[in-house]
C-alpha cells in the first residue's frame, strides 16, 4: 500500500514544482541577488499596484519599486547608470511612486545627480482589440540634465515566487514588422523570448547586454564593466552547488536628456509572433479615459483631501476587481461568449469565496458607471451554497444587499427575476434568522430590507411587507460615539475582533480594519477604524492581503469604498439619512456627492457654511415625487419630504477636539467672512480659497507626508548597489530610522 493510501492524503502533484522554486530562490538569495524585499526576507509582506484595462481577463503588478510583472511569472525590473554610480531603485532610499491622475498607471521616481528618471508602467490597448491585443506598457523618462544608461532586467521571478527559467534570449522581430521612427535595420526591434514565449518587445536592439556567469546577478557584471557588446542575447540556467539558478539578462540602452523609451509586454490576446504595437497610446490618455470612465458612476467632493485621494484611486482601481474572459475567436463588436468573475486578485489562479464575490459586486453596483455590475451581478446564483447561504448569516444578507443594489443602481430586475429561486431561498435563511435571533442582527435587518426593495420590484408587494415585518427591531448599539469623533475603544485602539495583527511583522489586517470600517458605518458610529485604513494604505492607495500573501487587496478597496458610501448617506425604508455621522474636521468645511443611487432614484446633494449652520441643498433623479431627508450627522430635529431643494439647518457646535485659535485649524464660527465666501457659503468643495483648514486628515505614507531620513543602514553614496544590500540583497531593513514596509521615498 502507497504511503499516501496509508495517510489517507494524495501527494499533491505540484508539490514538485514548488519544491524547485524554493531551491532556486534559496540559490538567488546564496548568490547575493537584488531581489524584491518581499522574496529577500520571509517577514516583508509584498505590496504592489495592479494594472489592467477595463473587462480585461487578468491583471499585471507594479511593486513598490517598479518591479513589472505579468502572468506572474516573468518581471521586468530596470536601473540607472548615472554620473556617479548605478542606481538600483529595488535598495535606493531616494524613489518615490505616485499614481498619475489616480489611474491604474503607476510613475515611480529615482533620484540621480543631475535631476530624476521617472519609471512608469500601465496597461492599454492596441487597435486589433477585439476581445484581445491587451499590452503593459512600461516607459522610462529621463528627466534628469545629462544622459544616463537604462538598464531592462528581466527577471525569473515574481515579487512572491521563483520561476525556474531555463533560457532568456533576443530576437529580431518577425519579418515584416516595423518599430518606432529610425530603428529599422539590424538595431530594430526585438523580442525577448524566455522558453519559448514571447514576453516582451524591445523598439530597439540593446547597445549591450549582460547574462552573469556561475550563478551570480547580471546586474554585477553590469557594475563591473563586464557587459558584451557583440552578439544577439543569451542566458541559460545555471547548475551549482546551491542549486539551479534560473537564467536571468540585462539589456542595456542609453537615455539621453529628456527622452522616454519605452517596453511593451504582451498581456493578452496578441499571438505568438506580435508585431510592434505602435498604435498604443500614451501615459495621459490612458490616465484621461480612466478618469471620464470613473466619472460616470458616483463622484464625490470631500474636504478631507488624503481621504479624497484614496477614494478618487479605489473608484478607479474597482474595475480591476471585475475580470472579463472571452471564449472562442474575438471580434470586434465583443460578440465571442464572455466569462464574468470579480476577483481580489490579478485574476490567475482560483476564485475568491463567495462572500468576497458578493461584497466587491456590492461596491461596483454602488460607484460604477450605471450597467457596469450586470456581468458579475448574472453569476449570483452561482456563487450560493446548497443551504441556500452564501457562507455565514451576514455573507448572506450581504448578498442579498449587492443583488439589490444593482437592481437599484442600474433599474435592472432582469436578473433578480432570474434568480428568483435562489433568492427566495436565501430570504428564507435571514428570516429564520430574525426570528431565532441568530447573527449579527444589523446585518440580518440589512438583508430583509434589500430583499423587501427586490419584492417590491418584482411586483411582490405583499412578499415584500412579510419580509420587512420580520426584521429585526429596537436600536443597534453604535460602535462608537456618533458625532464626538472618539475612537471605538478607549484608547484608540480597531476592535481586536475585527483586526488581528498579523503575524508576519505587519501592524494590521487591512481585511479586518475594512470589515470594521464598513460595520461602524452602517452603525452610524465614530469610524476611527476607516481613518485607520488610511495610514495603513501604500502611497499608491492599495493594501496588501496578509492571509494570501499579495500585494494588492481588491475586496480592501471595495469595503473602503463601501465604508465611505455609508458615512456619506443611508438609505432606508423611511427615507435617506445623509451624514449619519460627522467626521469632527468636517465641521466648518463643504463636500459634495453626485449620482449616489438610492431606492427613491440617484441622490445629489452638497453641504455649504454659513457660520456655524450647515446649509443642504439636494436634488433628486427619477420618477418619485417625494423623498423623505433627513441629516442626523448634522441636524437630529431637521427633515423634509421633497425631492430638490435647500435648507440652512440649526447651529452646530465646533467638535471639543478643535482648536479654533490655531492658524492651520479651522476658522472662528463667530468670523462668517472667515468660514463663509463673498456668496454666503463655503469656500470648500473644490473652492481656491486658500488651504484646507481644519480637516481631520489621515496620516498617510511617510513619504507623502515628509521626506524622510535614509537612516545610518542605507547603501553609502558613491558604492556598488549590490555591495550595500544587507539582509539578503534586498538593501532595506527594519531598523530605526528606516520607512516601513510598503512606503517610498520623497
Amino acid at each position: 500500500m502507497s504511503r499516501w493510501r496509508r495517510s489517507g492524503r494524495r501527494p499533491d502533484r505540484h508539490e514538485e514544482a514548488r519544491r524547485a522554486r524554493r531551491a532556486a530562490l534559496g540559490a538567488l538569495r546564496e548568490r547575493g541577488w537584488v531581489l524584491p524585499r518581499s522574496l529577500a526576507r520571509d517577514d516583508v509582506v509584498p505590496r504592489w499596484t495592479r494594472i489592467g484595462v477595463v473587462d480585461g481577463p487578468s491583471s499585471s503588478t507594479v511593486d513598490d519599486r517598479g518591479l513589472v510583472t505579468v502572468h506572474d511569472r516573468i518581471s521586468v525590473d530596470w536601473a540607472i547608470g548615472a554620473e556617479d554610480r548605478w542606481h538600483h531603485p529595488g535598495v535606493e532610499p531616494n524613489v518615490a511612486q505616485a499614481r498619475l491622475d489616480h489611474a491604474p498607471v503607476v510613475e515611480t521616481e529615482l533620484r540621480v545627480p543631475g535631476g530624476t528618471v521617472v519609471h512608469r508602467a500601465f496597461a492599454a490597448r492596441g487597435s486589433a482589440y477585439g476581445g484581445g491585443d491587451e499590452w503593459v506598457v512600461v516607459e522610462v523618462e529621463n528627466r534628469s540634465a545629462v544622459p544616463v544608461v537604462l538598464a531592462w532586467v528581466i527577471r525569473p521571478f515574481s515579487p512572491t515566487a521563483v520561476t525556474p527559467v531555463e533560457r532568456m534570449e533576443v530576437t529580431p522581430l518577425v519579418a515584416g514588422s516595423t518599430g518606432p521612427a529610425g530603428s529599422a535595420g539590424s538595431a530594430g526591434p526585438r523580442t525577448v523570448v524566455v522558453d519559448g514565449e514571447v514576453v516582451a518587445i524591445l523598439p530597439r536592439a540593446p547597445s549591450r547586454w549582460a547574462a552573469g556567469a556561475d550563478g551570480r546577478d547580471p546586474l554585477v557584471a553590469v557594475v563591473e564593466g563586464a557587459a558584451a557588446v557583440e552578439g544577439e542575447p543569451v542566458a541559460q540556467m545555471n547548475q551549482g552547488s546551491g542549486g539551479p539558478v534560473p537564467a536571468s539578462l540585462v539589456l542595456l540602452h542609453p537615455l539621453p536628456h529628456t527622452v522616454t523609451t519605452r517596453l511593451v509586454l504582451p498581456a493578452a490576446g496578441v499571438g505568438a509572433a506580435p508585431p510592434w504595437p505602435g498604435d498604443l497610446p500614451e501615459s495621459t490618455a490612458v490616465a484621461a479615459g480612466w478618469t471620464l470612465r470613473a466619472d460616470r458612476g458616483v463622484r464625490v467632493g470631500l474636504p478631507d483631501p488624503v481621504l479624497g485621494d484614496a477614494v478618487e484611486a479605489a473608484r478607479r482601481s474597482l474595475a480591476l476587481n471585475h475580470r472579463v474572459e472571452r471564449a472562442g475567436p474575438a471580434v470586434p463588436d465583443r460578440a465571442a461568449p464572455t466569462h464574468h468573475r470579480l476577483t481580489s486578485g490579478t485574476g490567475r489562479g482560483t476564485d475568491d469565496g463567495p462572500a468576497t464575490g458578493v461584497e466587491m459586486l456590492a461596491a461596483e453596483a454602488w460607484w460604477a458607471p450605471p450597467g457596469e455590475s450586470a456581468g458579475p451581478a448574472s453569476r449570483w446564483g452561482e456563487l450560493q451554497r446548497d443551504d441556500a447561504t452564501f457562507g455565514s448569516i451576514a455573507d448572506t444578507a450581504a448578498a442579498v444587499r449587492a443583488l439589490a443594489l444593482h437592481a437599484i443602481a442600474a433599474d435592472d430586475t432582469v436578473i433578480a427575476e432570474a434568480w428568483l429561486p435562489e433568492l427566495s431561498g436565501a430570504i428564507e435563511v435571514l428570516g429564520r434568522a430574525a426570528r431565532r435571533g441568530d447573527g449579527d442582527r444589523a446585518a440580518v435587518s440589512e438583508g430583509l430590507d434589500a430583499a423587501a426593495v427586490l419584492l417590491e420590484r418584482l411586483g411582490q408587494a405583499d412578499a415584500a411587507s412579510r419580509v420587512r415585518a420580520d426584521r429585526p427591531t429596537g436600536p443597534v448599539e453604535p460602535r462608537g460615539t456618533p458625532g464626538s469623533g472618539g475612537p471605538p475603544n478607549a484608547r484608540g485602539e480597531v476592535p481586536a475582533d475585527r483586526a488581528v495583527k498579523a503575524p508576519t511583522g505587519a501592524e494590521v489586517d487591512p481585511r479586518g480594519v475594512a470589515a470594521a470600517a464598513v460595520a461602524v458605518a452602517r452603525d452610524g458610529g465614530a469610524n476611527e477604524p476607516l481613518w485607520a485604513l488610511l495610514r495603513a494604505a501604500s502611497s499608491t492607495w492599495t493594501w496588501p492581503d496578509v492571509g494570501r500573501w499579495t500585494g494588492d487587496d481588491g475586496l480592501v478597496t471595495a469595503r473602503f469604498l463601501d465604508a465611505v458610501g455609508r458615512l456619506l448617506l443611508r438609505d432606508g425604508p423611511d427615507g435617506v439619512a445623509l451624514v449619519p455621522w460627522l467626521p469632527p474636521g468636517w465641521w466648518g468645511r463643504g463636500w459634495e456627492v453626485h449620482g449616489a443611487p438610492t431606492r427613491w432614484g440617484r441622490l445629489s446633494y452638497a453641504v455649504r457654511w454659513h457660520g456655524d449652520r450647515p446649509a443642504v441643498l439636494w436634488d433628486l433623479a427619477g420618477p418619485r415625487d417625494r423623498l423623505p431627508l433627513s441629516a442626523p450627522g448634522l441636524d437630529p430635529t431637521w427633515s423634509a419630504d421633497s425631492v430638490r431643494g435647500e435648507a440652512l439647518l440649526a447651529p452646530v457646535p465646533p467638535p471639543p477636539d478643535l482648536d479654533l485659535t490655531d492658524p492651520a485649524g479651522p476658522a472662528d464660527p463667530t468670523d462668517p467672512g472667515a468660514v463663509a465666501g463673498a456668496d454666503g457659503t463655503s469656500d470648500a468643495g473644490g473652492g481656491d480659497a486658500g488651504p484646507v483648514r481644519g480637516v481631520a486628515i489621515a496620516a498617510p505614507p511617510r513619504s507623502v507626508w515628509r521626506p524622510q531620513d535614509p537612516g545610518p543602514d542605507a547603501p553609502a553614496g558613491g558604492a556598488p548597489f549590490e555591495g550595500d544590500a544587507p539582509d539578503g540583497g534586498d538593501g532595506a531593513t527594519d531598523g530605526p530610522g528606516l520607512p516601513p514596509e510598503g512606503t517610498s521615498f520623497s
